[in-house]
């Protein structure tokens, strides 16, 4: 996990620009190529890190997951 310095929203708005980038949680912003696993309450990425995802998230963050995982990495 990196430590960036600045402000939150600042980061937010220039990553979610981009499409391989999804907001799970409040706090947590996370590149979709990075994720091995993706439950419904966190997911884990190849570093092995757990993400916690929030409720009220979780439904976009799915099907956001699955979207990419069609559209970049030709699965599903």
């Amino acid at each position: 996990m990196s430590k960036i310095y600045g402000s939150h929203s600042d980061f937010e708005t220039k990553l979610l620009c981009r499409d391989e980038f999804i907001k799970v949680h409040r706090s947590y912003i996370v590149n979709m190529s990075y994720i091995q696993e993706l439950g419904s309450k966190e997911l884990l990425t190849y570093a092995r890190q757990k993400v916690p995802i929030s409720r009220l998230l979780s439904g976009q963050v799915r099907d956001a997951y699955m979207q990419y995982l069609f559209v970049e990495k030709g699965m599903v």
